[in-house]
């Protein structure tokens, strides 16, 4: 990306980088150098922060170089980083759509970063192109956008993100932690094309797997190499990277996940519509729906008190009595039905 240093920090682009050498020896050295204990093998050793088997997988599956993938536990680490590497305090700013996932705005208070809302459109949720860039102004580090979004369920036009892409010289993250619950495929192939792209993607919901909660980040090398410059020299550990690398090894148990999932949805969103309640039911691309009923306090109220959790969203400005429902088991989903039922 040519103007990469200007959007980066300054004192971020002065930092040197990390030395990864220690892992490049092929177990032939002795090592003494890190507060290592020499027993306790293999849960003694630190693993290689950039986690190159899990990236090399993640290359195997995706068609995407290892060089353009960093690995980070959790959306929170994740944002995190690159809040650190673009924003200045009190000073930058980042533009997002509203409503979507609360942590963007929630992590950019934590570091004095203001957040410009784009309101998407009531009707269908979505946003012109033109929209966020007229958000934009001179401070602009970073546009912000969920596809498919949460908590609305529904994908961003392919379109209208290009346009955004190609109309601005700042970082645009998309982040995908929800795709793979439809036929739309994942905008990180673009990468190639944008050098201004970064590609959110999540281990969590597709994979079910959350110790810890990877999430993936695509983008052109000189991104990641300067995110590393920021980012905690830590990996996940032996062990970890071995289960992660056996559930990314092993699709067929994932397709048949996800399609029981969408047959759930599709069941979940007929048993909603046959209800005496008052509600509407949000088209989904995710592992989630949107419902909009009359009062949605009351509701999550009374799902609490008969031992359900789900999320109300209705604070969120263009989700005004909302919940948000995970997808959860044949049993569970049968359990909230009746629930609702005898409301």
């Amino acid at each position: 990306m040519e103007n990469l240093q200007k959007l980066v920090r300054k004192n971020v682009w002065n930092l040197p980088e990390p030395d990864y050498s220690r892992w490049n020896n092929n177990g032939k050295m002795m090592l003494l150098d890190a507060n290592e204990n020499p027993f306790n093998t293999p849960f003694n050793r630190m693993t290689n922060p950039t986690m190159p088997r899990i990236r090399e997988a993640l290359a195997a599956m995706t068609g995407v170089k290892s060089d353009c993938i960093y690995l980070s536990s959790g959306i929170d680490a994740l944002f995190d980083t690159l809040l650190q590497t673009f924003c200045d305090p009190q000073h930058d700013n980042i533009v997002s759509i509203s409503p979507t996932r609360r942590i963007y705005k929630q992590r950019a208070k934590v570091y004095d970063i203001q957040v410009i809302d784009v309101p998407l459109t009531p009707s269908d949720y979505t946003c012109k192109a033109e929209t966020l860039v007229k958000a934009c102004n001179k401070d602009t580090k970073m546009v912000v956008l969920c596809s498919p979004n949460d908590p609305t369920g529904n994908h961003l036009p392919i379109d209208e993100l290009m346009k955004t892409l190609g109309s601005l010289n700042i970082i645009v993250v998309v982040d995908q932690s929800f795709l793979g619950f439809d036929d739309a495929e994942s905008v990180r192939t673009l990468i190639a094309t944008y050098p201004n792209l970064v590609v959110f993607d999540a281990i969590l919901a597709l994979w079910a797997y959350a110790m810890p909660p990877m999430t993936m980040l695509y983008a052109q090398p000189d991104i990641v190499k300067v995110l590393r410059k920021v980012a905690p020299q830590n990996g996940f550990g032996e062990r970890v990277e071995d289960e992660i690398i056996h559930i990314l090894n092993d699709p067929f148990t994932c397709d048949n996940w996800i399609t029981r999932i969408k047959t759930e949805r599709n069941n979940m969103i007929a048993a909603l519509r046959t209800l005496s309640l008052p509600l509407k039911v949000l088209p989904s691309a995710t592992n989630f729906l949107l419902i909009q009923v009359e009062n949605a306090t009351a509701v999550y109220d009374y799902l609490i008190e008969n031992g359900i959790r789900v999320a109300n969203v209705s604070d969120l400005k263009g989700c005004e009595n909302c919940l948000r429902i995970t997808i959860g088991a044949k049993s569970e989903n049968a359990k909230l039905i009746g629930a609702l039922r005898t409301l």
